[in-house]
């Protein structure tokens, strides 16, 4: 098995939006600031939104899919940041099988899940991209994220948004997300930073809504 397989294979599955470059280079900007003041998770996960954790990757006509649906929910709005906000990834319910979705079974008791932190988003969090998704999980709110935070989602100290964050280009994508293996510390959270690694396919854009609204 190649090294990329076998990273595929532990990986957590997500579907994620990623806003227009212009939002992206903000938060870049920002990503940066919060690693000089010392939050290793800074650059442990791009600057996406989470929508779904997922049983398996996205296919391209699957993005299409969803990216023409996604655009039908929010015609022509703009999507905006509204605060910080924190987020987790989703957990099965109680006697529910744990599938590859399922947090728990996912990765290895040694690399906790981080909590995820950033902005929150004014959109709503679409329903149908968990139509036809077996033993996948929704996040349970959009938030672009800035950094990971150790255990629960407690947020960084109190710091201004960053501003800019508005944006009606964006795309969908699969990302896969796995502890690294060589990471200092990743049973101890109080100890280690936060090794994580992420792997982001071709993304899909969603539909010019001008060009929608033409046709």
């Amino acid at each position: 098995m190649t090294k990329q397989a076998a990273f595929a294979r532990r990986a957590l599955k997500l579907l994620v939006l990623i806003p227009h470059r212009d939002v992206s280079v903000i938060m870049f900007s920002f990503k940066r600031a919060l690693f000089r003041e010392g939050f290793a998770g800074a650059w442990s996960f791009p600057p996406v939104v989470p929508l779904a954790l997922l049983s398996r990757q996205s296919g391209k006509g699957e993005l299409r899919e969803l990216a023409e649906k996604l655009r039908s929910m929010l015609g022509n709005k703009k999507i905006t940041g509204t605060a910080w906000a924190g987020t987790a990834f989703p957990a099965p319910l109680p006697g529910e099988a744990h599938g590859a979705a399922g947090a728990a079974g996912a990765l290895p008791e040694t690399a906790p899940l981080p909590g995820l932190w950033g902005v929150s988003l004014d959109m709503p969090l679409p329903s149908f991209i968990m139509e036809g998704k077996k033993n996948s999980l929704p996040f349970d709110s959009p938030v672009l994220v800035s950094a990971l935070t150790r255990g629960s989602v407690a947020a960084p100290p109190e710091l201004p948004p960053p501003r800019g964050i508005t944006f009606r280009a964006a795309a969908l994508a699969s990302m896969l997300f796995a502890p690294l293996a060589e990471g200092p510390g990743n049973g101890c959270p109080e100890q280690g930073s936060l090794s994580f690694a992420w792997e982001l396919d071709e993304p899909v854009w969603l539909p010019n809504p001008k060009r929608r609204s033409r046709g």
